[in-house]
């Protein structure tokens, strides 16, 4: 073969391998591209809560153990009020039925301290106007109520059951908005608490309560 078809030749092959790699370059600029658009454009995973749901149908009056209770991720837009955690729920009892899947919130739940009413008892929710006792208070403690608008005793030695006290924790969303005592009297007291509890509400207030040292 003469030096110019040689030539010839070998410009041919130059020439093959160029336009092959051009063409493998644009072929991966489009397939870059492709990629890019569909990740740009794919659906981003919705976001999620963690929320305290039942494990299985629980029924009424059922103390909650960690059996029973599990957690499901919902949509961040739903909001449930009263959510607890499964820390929280545990050792409640519950006040009415729950399906298997529904959450757990406050608002179904009574705290295992309700079971200690004696015979001729009756539960109240308090409300104190000096919110720093109930911090104090602990179940088994006793106080003196009295009516704010007439200074009037209405409840001696009145057994704490339960002090509930807004917490400080970012993540707690039960908390109530004011401190309350839930309190134990007997029967024969609760026409005079319930008129104090009328008061409180009437003026904006709670009770006015009082350490007692007797039993």
């Amino acid at each position: 073969m003469s030096r110019f078809g040689s030539a010839r030749t070998g410009s041919r092959a130059q020439r093959w391998r160029r336009t092959r790699l051009r063409r493998t370059g644009a072929l991966l600029l489009a397939v870059l591209a492709l990629w890019t658009t569909w990740a740009a454009l794919r659906p981003s995973a919705a976001a999620t809560v963690a929320v305290t749901v039942a494990a299985r149908p629980i029924a009424a009056g059922t103390t909650l153990g960690s059996a029973d209770l599990k957690i499901a991720q919902w949509p961040a837009g739903v909001v449930v009020p009263g959510l607890l955690l499964p820390a929280q729920a545990a050792g409640q009892v519950t006040t009415g039925a729950l399906a298997a899947g529904e959450p757990v919130t406050a608002t179904r739940l009574a705290h295992s301290a309700w079971k200690a009413l004696r015979p001729g008892e009756q539960a109240f929710t308090i409300p104190l106007a000096d919110p720093q006792l109930a911090a104090l208070l602990r179940a088994g403690d006793r106080v003196d109520l009295y009516d704010p608008a007439t200074r009037r005793l209405v409840a001696s030695s009145a057994r704490v059951v339960m002090s509930t006290t807004p917490k400080v924790g970012p993540h707690d969303v039960t908390a109530p908005a004011e401190p309350t005592l839930v309190i134990a009297v007997e029967q024969r007291n609760s026409a005079q608490l319930a008129g104090a509890l009328a008061s409180a509400a009437t003026l904006g207030t709670g009770l006015i309560a009082a350490a007692s040292s007797r039993a």
